[in-house]
């Protein structure tokens, strides 16, 4: 899957994935963490995030447990992120009916 969305592009990235607890934005997020990116884990279950991660190379690494449906919450948590972080260069997220990834 993530191979062919240019791995050398991960390394060194910081790349947040949502839905990082479980299907295939687990896979993603491991993926990207084998291909050197530091991965934010991002999910509603605490304890399923935690399993991703262990299955990931050692790294840069963090969970953060948020439920996405809310909108200002969201949008609070993206901002502190990317003030602390400076920023990250990859967003993953998926839905149900709609998978994207967005790089700035």
């Amino acid at each position: 899957m993530i191979k062919d969305f240019a791995p050398r592009f991960l390394v060194g990235r910081r790349l947040i994935c949502t839905g990082a607890s479980s299907g295939i934005g687990r896979r993603f997020a491991i993926a990207a963490a084998e291909y050197g990116a530091s991965v934010i884990l991002v999910g509603r279950d605490q304890n399923r995030l935690s399993e991703t991660m262990k299955s990931m190379p050692e790294g840069d690494h963090e969970v953060v447990a948020l439920d996405m449906t809310n909108s200002d919450t969201v949008s609070d948590w993206l901002q502190s992120a990317g003030r602390r972080l400076g920023g990250f260069t990859v967003f993953f997220t998926l839905r149900v009916t709609n998978s994207s990834v967005l790089c700035a």
